[in-house]
């Protein structure tokens, strides 16, 4: 498994390694994508299927977090084969809720930057439940499961298998469409936040190294021809930043269709409205428009082009921890 999680890194793309850390088979370790693909077992195939289905909120938020699966314990005796055929009676299933935090990405080794194992990285790990009744939501750095409670008198009958996920996302990137002036800041502070930085506008006058000294990578190209060839994932972040509708709005276009955790566009919203109408009438769903932060940025009364920079930031920094931006 470690192979194929160096390789998974390697080529940037998003895992999670789940380790059942409590009940029968600890230690067991599933390395899991986001499309299903599962390597390792916990020495069940359907307790396998059951954890790559309650990991797949957590893999996807970016984060790690950990949950409980219950079942009885005769059931799981007639799971625990090594074969594949099917056991005769399936355990009911049921989930505990938890939540975790990390400290900061700086203590956070990956593999092939000198840490002792890929695996083990350092956390704090909160139990706890939500409130509020909300079904499944992120409150700031923490992740929050809400499961049906499980009933006490039952508990005698059962026991449970604690499962941590830890996340491997890609590299942070964020991707500026528009080498305008608000580019230039915002640049410097994605860079130093760890982000990858990728300035894309068809205008080779304003899309230069002297203008962008410090961009990763500068692509002279239409915006929605470049979108369309990159790798966009859930680690993306996509601004929108010229103003004119012939650059921004097709390059919306293929970023609501994409994976792409974070999109904004800047203008008021009276702009934004006429955007939304003219991509509506692309056929591009009220579902997929609704995912465009606009006007972009957190409201905090910013004032020239590096304070709306800094505005569009922290709103990205509030959505990749989680909070509505």
């Amino acid at each position: 498994m470690y192979s194929e999680l160096k390789q998974a890194l390697n080529a940037g793309q998003l895992v999670g390694v789940a380790t059942i850390i409590a009940g029968p088979q600890v230690g067991r370790k599933l390395l899991l994508w986001p499309d299903g693909r599962i390597v390792g077992s916990s020495g069940s195939a359907t307790l396998d299927q059951h954890i790559q289905q309650l990991a797949q909120p957590i893999i996807r938020s970016l984060l790690p977090g950990r949950f409980t699966v219950e079942y009885e314990e005769s059931g799981f005796d007639k799971l625990n084969r090594h074969d594949d055929s099917p056991p005769e009676e399936v355990p009911e299933f049921k989930t505990s809720q938890n939540h975790c935090d990390t400290l900061p990405p700086s203590s956070l080794p990956l593999l092939g930057e000198g840490a002792a194992s890929p695996l083990v990285r350092p956390l704090v790990v909160r139990a706890g439940g939500t409130e509020g009744g909300r079904d499944s939501a992120q409150f700031g750095r923490f992740i929050f499961l809400e499961l049906p409670e499980p009933v006490e008198e039952e508990l005698a009958d059962r026991q449970h298998v604690t499962v941590f996920v830890d996340v491997y996302p890609p590299r942070l990137k964020l991707i500026m469409v528009g080498a305008v002036h608000i580019a230039i800041p915002l640049t410097s502070f994605a860079k130093t936040l760890g982000f990858q930085t990728i300035i894309i506008d068809a205008r080779a006058m304003f899309a230069t190294p002297e203008r962008f000294p410090h961009a990763d990578q500068l692509i002279v190209q239409w915006p929605d021809e470049a979108l369309t060839s990159m790798t966009i994932d859930e680690a993306t972040y996509i601004v929108t930043l010229t103003h004119d509708e012939k650059l921004d709005n097709p390059a919306l276009a293929v970023a609501v269709n994409s994976r792409a955790r974070y999109i904004g566009a800047l203008g008021a919203r009276t702009t934004h409205a006429k955007r939304v109408t003219a991509l509506k009438a692309q056929g591009i769903s009220e579902e997929a428009l609704a995912r465009i932060h606009a006007p972009i940025g957190l409201n905090i009364g910013a004032v020239g082009p590096e304070e709306i920079a800094m505005s569009i930031m922290a709103e990205i920094v509030a959505v990749k921890r989680g909070m509505s931006g």
